[in-house]
């Protein structure tokens, strides 16, 4: 099958025929499509970040997403965006819409609840996931209507502190951060927390990598509906959702490591947030460690 070729998604076409697809697939009527990413994994210093954006596909229902039509051509991945244009974006988030920060939700997950994905209810990405006929109808009709068939609920973030990344690993500790998101946003928004538990909703993960993230079983316990997850290889670029989850993410860990920097002056957290610069570098062999530090990413100093 030929692939499809996509130009920029405002109206979130991609997420769209996904959803479209899930619903012909697993027989449902609606979809919570749960959009994720992380930051900071890479970073020598400070938590790891994660943001879950929560959108609702119905069927039979258009929305009127006020505030996005103008915020979604300026989203793409994170990093490729300037921290004035993030912050931008993040600022106009929030005027429409909650973000619920990481204490917002239940203060605590057992640690030792998380099950990995089944294979069989995970996809992996691709073009011709979907006809391209429908492609071309789906933009087609859109061009005629400011109307999404996807609603932005909310979102939550999560985060797993340098001292869990020490205790278990990076992997097992982004995967923390992103139930602690979901959580979070269930326990904050009644409309998820519904949806979580609609047999005629299908509950879709949508992320950018290329590994599943394993769920809590707090977090599949309520779970009365089907589940499937989709990793995308570059999916904070390909799906503004996820793009949109990459900023919110981004920005709220940005200002909680430049924080540090009043704290621990001469480190230059406010510069460098916790990535391994030559500087970051130079001031840890000049200065003691503070307790933000990643030790297991310091082995070889």
């Amino acid at each position: 099958m030929p692939q499809v070729q996509f130009d920029s998604d405002p109206k979130l076409l991609r997420e769209t025929l996904l959803c479209k697809q899930v619903c012909a697939d697993l027989q449902v009527t609606k979809v919570l499509l749960c959009s994720l990413d992380e930051v900071g994994r890479g970073c020598i210093a400070g938590p790891v970040h994660t943001c879950v954006g929560f959108w609702l596909f119905d069927r039979n229902e258009h929305h009127l997403n006020d505030g996005f039509s103008e915020l979604a051509p300026r989203i793409t991945d994170s990093k490729k965006l300037s921290p004035k244009a993030r912050m931008s974006i993040s600022v106009s988030y929030k005027t429409h819409w909650n973000l619920y920060e990481p204490n917002k939700g239940p203060s605590s997950l057992p640690q030792n609840g998380i099950k990995p994905w089944p294979k069989s209810l995970l996809r992996i990405w691709c073009d011709d996931l979907v006809p391209k006929s429908a492609n071309s109808a789906l933009k087609k009709n859109s061009q005629n209507s400011p109307k999404s068939q996807l609603l932005l609920l909310s979102s939550a973030l999560g985060e797993s502190s340098s001292l869990e990344i020490d205790q278990f690993n990076i992997w097992q500790a982004v995967q923390w951060a992103f139930n602690r998101a979901l959580a979070t946003g269930i326990h904050n928004d009644q409309r998820v927390q519904s949806l979580w538990a609609d047999p005629n909703c299908a509950i879709v993960f949508l992320m950018d990598g290329k590994l599943p993230i394993g769920l809590h079983d707090k977090i599949l316990t309520p779970l009365k509906t089907k589940t499937l997850q989709f990793v995308a290889k570059g999916g904070d670029a390909l799906f503004a959702t996820v793009g949109l989850s990459s900023i919110l993410a981004k920005t709220f860990r940005d200002d909680q490591i430049a924080a540090l920097g009043l704290d621990f002056p001469g480190y230059g957290f406010e510069n460098h947030k916790g990535y391994g610069t030559a500087f970051h570098f130079e001031r840890i062999r000049q200065l003691p460690l503070t307790p933000h530090h990643r030790l297991s990413f310091l082995k070889n100093l």
